[in-house]
């Protein structure tokens, strides 16, 4: 599978062994969302929220997991903030590496990607609405639609892209969540957990996808009595 790569981070989206497994594993499994999702009401909305969108792949395997389990005529939010956005050809070439059920789900963001603004952009594809902020996420982040039921943290690394991480960011992240929101990365650098800890997340390490050990997950403290 191809590497897509950033030559404003100078980083890969993924790593070599990574793509749809290793997005999965940290991202939708990190964040229990079979469970989560198989348990919604009818009619009842889940907001996954993400800093970093990147190739599209963690959002579109999100909706493959809402399609998947979630119950008829409930709907997904997922809330995105990317800075620079990919230029289409490439988008479409990357696309044209995953498998077939990933790259169906994003044809339309192909078609809607041209017409990206600087702020708030939407598109809704069946029970999804994707809402993607073109822009500094810390700018953006106060308008945010919807509080987060899930976050996840998929950002280039902390050494590469630091305002992704910044305490200011993260503690707006938890004042944008929904109680018992959870937070799931890849990234288990010190800053990234001790920032995360001082926002209001309790989080821990877990075992890793190879070649990775490591990844995180967590969940916003509830608040004090």
């Amino acid at each position: 599978m191809e590497r897509p790569y950033s030559p404003h981070f100078s980083e890969h989206y993924w790593s070599p062994a990574g793509g749809p497994t290793e997005k999965d594993a940290i991202f939708i499994q990190g964040s229990q969302l079979p469970p989560r999702l198989a348990a919604l009401g009818p009619g009842q909305i889940f907001t996954v929220a993400e800093l970093g969108f990147g190739t599209g792949l963690t959002a579109a395997l999100t909706a493959g997991a809402f399609h998947r389990y979630a119950p008829p005529h409930a709907t997904l939010h997922y809330v995105d903030y990317e800075s620079h956005p990919l230029p289409l050809p490439e988008f479409e070439s990357i696309h044209a590496t995953l498998p077939a059920e990933l790259n169906a789900w994003l044809a339309p963001l192909r078609s809607w990607w041209p017409t990206l603004q600087p702020g708030w952009n939407s598109i809704t594809i069946g029970h999804v609405t994707l809402w993607l902020w073109y822009g500094e996420a810390l700018a953006g982040i106060g308008s945010q639609p919807h509080k987060a039921d899930a976050w996840y943290l998929d950002g280039f690394s902390p050494l590469k892209n630091p305002s992704l991480w910044s305490l200011p960011l993260l503690q707006q992240v938890a004042a944008h969540s929904n109680p018992g929101a959870t937070v799931a990365s890849y990234s288990v650098a010190t800053m990234v957990r001790e920032n995360l800890t001082q926002a209001g997340f309790i989080v821990a390490k877990q075992r890793g996808v190879p070649p990775k050990r490591k990844r995180l997950s967590g969940y916003l403290r509830p608040p004090a009595l």
